[in-house]
């Protein structure tokens, strides 16, 4: 039977269930990092660097700091959200948990799309956050991941339990030796 469309219907697509660039709502990426200094180590200052530059069109960055510190307390200054989150050692399982909670409430809280460690130190946090709150995490590696000592191996068995959406490395040498994940990387 003859369609009842106009001429031309067969050569319309059908409306696309992905947002158009100009009507996208910028997507929100809790920054996860150990360090809460002022003084800030090279990751930090990576990390301060996407703070101040990113476009705020397409994302909005939370900072999350596991020390004290001025830092979180410039970046709220300068307009972007920011927690600090001190955490004792890796040795309290209590502490580990009560920081992962209260990262995966400032993930709900702020409607975080994304969560970002940066650090090593930060990986084990961001990765029971992202559990808990049902998000993806990126693991952002400066430099070799490597479980030496016997908590560290511990954090290592964990950490292989609770693997990223992406691995994100600073160099093919950091790639090369760090542990293996079951996650996609990027170099």
């Amino acid at each position: 039977p003859p369609s009842r469309r106009g001429a031309g219907a067969e050569l319309r697509r059908p409306i696309s269930r992905q947002r158009r660039p100009e009507a996208m709502t910028p997507r929100r990426v809790l920054l996860v990092d150990s360090s809460g200094y002022e003084d800030l180590g090279g990751a930090s200052t990576v990390l301060d660097e996407v703070i101040r530059r990113v476009d705020r069109t397409r994302y909005v960055p939370v900072l999350a700091c596991l020390s004290p510190g001025r830092w979180p307390e410039q970046v709220r200054a300068a307009g972007t959200s920011a927690f600090s989150f001190p955490r004792k050692r890796l040795r309290s399982p209590a502490n580990v948990m009560k920081i992962a909670l209260s990262l995966a409430g400032v993930a709900r809280r702020e409607g975080v799309d994304l969560i970002h460690a940066s650090e090593n130190s930060a990986l084990l946090y961001a990765a029971f956050a992202g559990r808990m709150a049902r998000r993806p995490v990126v693991w952002h590696i400066h430099s070799p991941l490597r479980a030496r000592s016997r908590a560290e191996r511990v954090v290592a068995q964990l950490l292989r339990r609770l693997p990223p959406a992406h691995l994100v490395f600073t160099s093919p040498g950091t790639a090369d030796k760090t542990m293996s994940f079951n996650a996609d990387t990027l170099e």
